[in-house]
């Protein structure tokens, strides 16, 4: 009884931990009510993240005083307050103090010139060879020894290594050399002891771990660069036994011997970085009695890891609490959750964390969240560490990867119900160990032995293939887990007819397309097939060992009677793999045929229980009813993670023996089932209704907040010159900051600002401007209108000639929008806002708006927008052109319906509406959410005979006032601060998101 106890209400360390954004000048006072409102959310805690626009001093008395009260507060409410181990990221440059502390633990990078460069002897020379240039491709390398005079028609390739250059991102200096341990070392010294000496003995209690972030030692997306140390040469011949100058051709070109080169030179930069940063940064948490979590830098394609970590896997075992992060408004793809879950599960960890929903847009709905995280929890996610909740948005803060999953949302005062769905769903899947035996190679060997940094097509290639395969088990419900070669050489072996990896037993191997595999793979491999193990190859087999050709040895290894050799097919890979491993869990349409957008993830209880995880991976289709099979003995329930129930479903037997059900599976819809031998309530199937009433014409509507209009274009006069044509924000920022001769930073992307306040030399440049703002307006408010500015303390206001009070009046939206009262002052007809600035290097020049009772409606030309008499009513589609376009609130619909008695059901349905969450009200009393599918709610209890009052509460978000407002392409779902200025996507006409019901809701009555 007490995990069902448990599911009506999760406990903290099951509930998500946002990254909340120190981005600010910090105040205890802010901190404490801000962790209350996550609190509040069904929040279980908050990771400490130094970001973009922090002004307090990183690492300063001032900031470890802010972490100690954050800490001491978690306390107090049974939170969790995570550290985070760097000042914006990527995590071990600790602000830029490390690297400037001594030159070897600067980033490095080896490259290559041609031509005279190359024929003068240069710094750092690592190798300098002859080569023909041919069709454009250099080949036929031969080296030069020091005097050597070069043969006529050849050319001169000279391979250097070079110290990264500065970089404005790591405050001035460079990244850290990942690859020397003694700078890592430094950088432990510097962050993690100062931590440990502040909260220390919170650690393992209220302070449970600390994150790193995006750490890597790559030269990604740089066709003529690869990671360097000094101890690189050192190491590689010591590894191979000859020199790393023999291989530097095949690393950037290709040549005869390249693939085995390139397989050797990765997998030993791979395993250079796991010792020294991952294995160092785990010790040390080990010690202190921490977990270590957060996530290596591009994780999700063999190509990207390659690039930048040598390999993701490898990386995982030394993380108490592995972790990834996946972003944008999108579904993982089949690689990114399984790696870092596989390492989980085989080395014992139940805490798996996602970093989610970053860059995915202000107005991600409760149905996308809920679809993004159902597909990360079914590939093994058990932790979502949300991005992003901002401490404030004012300047280039509010463009930082949106969205602000925080109180600056309409919706945030029902976030708990989110937050209890997937702690639940967290629960159920940390209340056991995943209990597949199907095991598939990693085969990201084969990229090493391909990659190119300046071609990766036959990387992707392999990384494809491996990624199709997993797709493809998914898709057939075959719950399994991936095998790295570096982890199996240290922690499989082989007994009797399974395969161990760590704490897990496999009992089949599928092989996607390779190319080469380790020796002690090809080792494990006959051992394991000689004692009776199966192994299935999909596709191209392996013709090399570590990137050195031995197709007669391994043709005897794929020649062996336990290997069945299969094309790359969706069905012949079914039957195969059905007939050596019988399914455990099964979901067919009801003519058998198996529903491939239906993943599955099994998870065996510590008391013996088999909980299923089901997830409908389509976000619009309606797969209708379908037939689930699970394979054992007991009661087959379901465990609604939106309310904590728990119903019995009604099963029969397969002639194989497996229960068998049926579930209706809309889009995107999830279950939690359970195998057991509890019975819980009765499951009861919905019945034909006997009624229907469409709420359609006859409703009140009520607007929660001010209606809002945005002013995001003006003129610019500068002192002495006339003032520029209407222009965009942005733009008049850029002109501004070229005339100080400034960085226009408009994303706070620079040098930290602390850190600029901290060096500066000199008194930050100022200067007055004015800028001009104009509008049209059909008529004169007579209610209260404000003004939203952002730091009105830098100005004063005009209005139509009348000189505003700068009197704050509070916050509206965000602690950083502060309001001035300008009520009485606009007219109409054209309206004039004058706002005489005093600039000063650090802010901004942004938008204002306008909050009062009134419509507002485009011009023809949908690039400007007039106030006009707000409309009486609205219709219940988009109500952006009915006079609402860059509303930021809800709007309450009301009908008044009457309904008959003795109702056995009545339930108020909705089709998906243009909204991130809708709320319903039935005679003032709340009633429920429609978040997702099937977007209903029980009203059954609420209602009675004759006349009632039915509410739904549609929901915006800040994506209409925040924008992206102007890219071409309108709706985005990857959002960058870049989407904001959008070069040459750039539109002077809005592109607004749509809100509102779309179509009239409904009450269906049941007899």
């Amino acid at each position: 009884m007490g995990l069902r106890k448990s599911f009506r209400n999760p406990g903290m360390e099951y509930r998500g931990a946002p990254f909340w954004s120190w981005n600010d000048r910090l105040e205890d006072a802010e901190l404490l009510r801000q962790i209350d409102s996550m609190m509040q959310a069904g929040m279980g805690g908050f990771f400490m993240h130094s970001r973009t626009g922090l002004l307090t001093e990183y690492m300063s008395k001032e900031w470890m005083a802010h972490i100690r009260t954050c800490v001491n507060a978690a306390k107090e409410r049974g939170m969790l307050a995570w550290l985070y181990d760097e000042d914006r990221w990527p995590s071990g440059f600790a602000g830029g103090d490390v690297p400037a502390m001594h030159p070897s633990f600067r980033a490095k990078h080896i490259t290559w010139l041609q031509g005279e460069g190359a024929r003068s002897e240069q710094a750092n020379t690592l190798a300098v060879y002859s080569c023909v240039s041919q069709d454009g491709h250099l080949r036929d390398f031969q080296p030069l020894r020091t005097g050597e005079r070069v043969p006529p028609g050849r050319e001169v390739v000279r391979f250097v290594w070079r110290y990264d250059p500065p970089s404005p991102w790591y405050n001035g200096g460079t990244y850290l050399d990942t690859l020397n341990p003694e700078a890592v070392a430094a950088f432990l010294k510097h962050t993690y002891d100062a931590y440990a000496r502040e909260v220390g003995e919170e650690f393992g209690k209220a302070v449970p771990g600390i994150f790193t972030d995006e750490p890597h030692f790559g030269k990604f997306f740089q066709p003529d660069k690869l990671p360097y140390t000094e101890r690189l040469p050192e190491a590689f011949e010591a590894a191979y036994g000859y020199p790393l100058a023999e291989a530097l051709p095949a690393l950037f070109f290709d040549t005869p011997d390249a693939t085995a080169h390139r397989y050797r030179f990765y997998r030993l930069v791979t395993q250079m970085f796991v010792q020294s940063f991952g294995k160092q940064l785990y010790d040390w948490c080990e010690a202190h009695g921490i977990h270590l979590t957060g996530h290596y830098l591009l994780e999700d394609t063999f190509q990207e890891q390659i690039s930048a970590i040598g390999a993701a896997m490898p990386l995982y075992e030394y993380m108490q609490s592995p972790g990834i992060d996946h972003l944008g408004r999108r579904l993982p793809d089949a690689l990114l959750a399984r790696q870092v879950s596989s390492v989980a599960r085989q080395m014992g960890r139940r805490r798996v964390l996602c970093e989610t929903y970053g860059c995915s847009g202000w107005n991600i709905s409760f149905a996308e969240q809920k679809w993004i995280a159902d597909n990360l929890f079914v590939q093994g996610v058990t932790y979502m560490n949300q991005h992003l909740a901002l401490y404030s948005m004012w300047g280039g803060r509010k463009r930082d990867f949106p969205p602000s999953i925080f109180y600056q949302q309409p919706w945030w005062k029902h976030y708990r119900y989110l937050s209890d769905y997937m702690a639940r769903v967290t629960l159920m899947l940390q209340s056991g160990t995943p209990c597949s035996e199907l095991l598939v190679l990693h085969t990201i060997g084969s990229g090493w032995a391909t990659f190119r940094p300046d071609d990766q097509q036959q990387c992707a290639r392999y990384g494809e293939a491996c990624m199709r395969v997993s797709t493809w088990l998914n898709e057939m419900q075959d719950d399994h887990d991936f095998g790295d070669e570096i982890i199996m050489q240290k922690h499989a072996r082989v007994e009797g007819e399974y395969l161990r990896i760590g704490q897990v037993r496999y009992r089949l191997i599928v092989i996607p397309p390779a190319l080469t595999l380790a020796h002690s793979t090809v080792q494990l491999l006959r051992e394991w097939l000689d004692a009776g193990g199966r192994v299935v190859t999909v596709g191209e087999v392996a013709s090399q060992i570590e990137g050195v050709p031995a197709d007669e040895q391994l043709a005897a290894l794929w020649k062996h009677p336990n290997v069945v050799r299969l094309p790359e097919d969706f069905a012949a890979l079914q039957e195969t793999v059905d007939a050596l491993l019988p399914p455990t869990v099964r979901v067919t349409y009801p003519n058998g045929n198996i529903c491939r957008s239906v993943y599955a993830r099994l998870v065996r209880g510590d008391d013996g229980a088999l909980v299923v995880f089901l997830v409908n991976r389509a976000l619009n289709d309606d797969q209708g009813e379908l037939v689930v099979q699970v394979n054992g003995d007991g009661h087959l329930s379901q465990w609604k993670a939106e309310t904590g129930e728990i119903l019995t479903l009604p099963t029969d037997k397969t002639p194989e023996g497996m229960k068998r059900g049926s579930l209706p599976f809309g889009a995107a819809q999830s279950y939690l089932l359970m195998l057991d031998g509890q019975a819980g309530s009765t499951y009861e199937r919905r019945k034909h209704p006997a009624m229907q009433i469409d709420l359609d014409g006859n409703y009140r509507v009520e607007r929660t907040e001010p209606n809002a209009l945005l002013l995001d274009y003006a003129t610019l006069a500068l002192p002495g010159q006339p003032p520029t044509e209407r222009l965009p924000m942005w733009k008049l920022h850029l002109r501004l900051a070229e005339h100080l001769g400034i960085d226009p930073d408009l994303h706070n992307s620079g040098v930290s600002l602390w850190k600029r306040e901290r060096e500066r030399q000199s008194p930050p440049k100022t200067c007055d401007v004015v800028l001009t703002y104009t509008f049209e307006s059909h008529i004169q408010p007579k209610t209260p209108v404000t003004l939203v500015v952002e730091k009105p303390e830098y100005s004063r206001f005009v209005v139509n000639g009348v000189k505003i009070d700068n009197t704050d009046r509070g916050w509206w939206l965000d602690i950083g929008f502060r309001k001035l009262d300008i009520s009485g002052t606009i007219r109409a007809g054209v309206n004039v806002i004058e706002q005489h600035l005093h600039f000063v290097e650090g802010l901004t020049l942004e938008p204002i708006m306008i909050l009062g009772d009134f419509g507002v409606f485009p011009t023809k030309d949908n690039r400007q927008f007039v106030l006009d008499e707000e409309p009486p009513s609205i219709g219940l589609e988009d109500w952006c052109p009915q006079g609402y376009p860059f509303y930021c609130g809800s709007m309450r619909f009301t009908w008044r319906i009457h309904l008959p008695g003795e109702s056995q059901r009545i339930v108020l349905e909705c089709q998906k509406p243009h909204a991130p969450v809708c709320s319903v009200h039935v005679n003032g009393q709340y009633a429920g959410l429609l978040a997702w599918h099937p977007y209903e709610v029980d009203i059954t209890d609420l209602v009675h005979e004759g006349e009632n009052a039915i509410t739904v509460e549609v929901f915006t978000s800040p994506r209409n006032l925040l924008g992206p407002l102007h890219h071409r392409q309108g709706e985005l779902y990857g959002v960058g601060p870049e989407s904001f200025t959008a070069g040459e996507q750039w539109t002077d006409e809005y592109r607004f998101v749509p809100y509102g019901l779309l179509t009239p809701p409904r009450i269906v009555i049941y007899e």
